[in-house]
């Protein structure tokens, strides 16, 4: 009888070290330690650890064959679903790293957005191999399919992340480069574009057949904002263009079409981030964790939200730039409030949501779970 386990444990252990002794990875951990990294090399670690679980499976899935001619589903799934899963919180640990020094540069206090694997895609991709007629007619499609998975959820990280970040009023960019000698296909879906424009889940900026290893890129850049790294305050590089030109608005004349547009525009994107902010502290709690407590300050400011320090314990009246806590109100008789790590009671920093439709008070940690 098949040890499933044992071949399993063999599986994961080897991959484990194929990833630990893997040259290619190396050389990427340490571009982005220099902070010189970009989705380029998320990509490169992608394929790599694509190449490495592809070999790992070749080497040991024949051991659970048992004489059959080909895996059973249940089988099939044992072994194959774990190191998949495996193989894409690893491209995620790079992708996040990447992501950190991106929004960094570009003055941006988001943190990484990680996607959950695709297990339709991992379920499909093992039918695939357990549906053909034998184990040697389906392994060769079987490699090739798992190594796209990998590559595949580098473009999930791109996507989910732009996602975020134009959700919460920023314009990041995607950018597709096709490789040396590309298809037609791929070859026409070159070039940059914003993601408000190329959103859609389906456009084919983010598709990618098998065999296809073009890159699909993310720019976290594009939002006009800048931070000032003194005084941590937002500022908006269009309207400080404009003020610079004497284009100031002015409330008491008559206004021109142009100042209109500008104004209209600042509307919008600032009711857009508003219910963002809204739906975040009433409802989807989880993402109060892709937020760092800086963003949220200045996003509470900058939606005209009257922040405040806390009133009770001992950071009672001391300012959140001073070292202390903060809080809004909001929805009535709703408040929500940030504490810091010092003199918690709950093992570190944590956001306080009570009343706005709540009916008890919660606690979240800086990842978004409830404590």
């Amino acid at each position: 009888m098949v040890d499933i386990n044992g071949i399993l444990e063999s599986i994961l252990k080897a991959y484990r070290s194929g990833t630990e002794e893997s040259k290619v990875l190396s050389e990427i951990a340490e571009k982005i330690e220099k902070g010189n990294a970009t989705y380029a090399e998320v990509l490169d670690a992608a394929i790599e650890h694509g190449a490495i679980l592809s070999k790992t499976f070749k080497r040991h899935l024949p051991l659970a064959l048992d004489g059959q001619s080909n895996l059973a589903e249940d089988v099939a799934e044992a072994l194959i679903r774990p190191p998949m899963v495996a193989g894409t919180k690893e491209i995620a640990k790079t992708a996040a790293r990447v992501q950190k020094d991106l929004n960094q540069d570009a003055g941006i206090g988001i943190n990484f957005i990680e996607p959950d694997p695709n297990m339709d895609q991992i379920e499909g991709i093992i039918s695939g191999l357990t549906g053909a007629e034998s184990y040697d007619d389906g392994i060769d499609n079987f490699l090739n399919r798992v190594e796209n998975c990998m590559e595949g959820f580098v473009d999930d990280c791109v996507r989910d992340n732009a996602a975020f970040q134009y959700d919460a009023g920023l314009s990041p960019k995607i950018q597709r480069v096709p490789v040396a000698n590309c298809c037609p296909w791929c070859s026409r879906l070159g070039g940059t574009y914003e993601y408000g424009k190329v959103r859609d889940t389906g456009n084919d900026v983010f598709r990618r057949h098998r065999n296809c290893h073009c890159q699909v890129l993310f720019q976290p850049v594009g939002s006009k904002k800048r931070q000032n790294v003194h005084s941590k305050a937002w500022t908006d590089d269009g309207k400080a263009d404009r003020i610079a030109k004497g284009m100031e608005y002015d409330f008491h004349a008559r206004k021109s079409h142009e100042q209109l547009e500008i104004e209209a525009g600042f509307i919008e994107q600032k009711n857009k981030k508003r219910n963002v902010l809204s739906e975040i502290i009433r409802k989807n709690h989880k993402a109060l964790g892709s937020y760092t407590p800086d963003l949220i300050y200045e996003l509470l400011e900058e939606l005209d939200y009257n922040v405040a320090p806390l009133s009770k314990g001992n950071f009672r009246g001391i300012e959140y730039r001073d070292g202390g806590g903060y809080k809004i109100n909001f929805g009535g008789d709703g408040e929500f409030q940030y504490h810091p790590e010092n003199h918690s009671h709950h093992n570190g920093a944590y956001w306080k949501i009570s009343g706005g439709g709540n009916a008890k008070v919660k606690r979240y940690d800086m990842d978004g779970n409830e404590i």
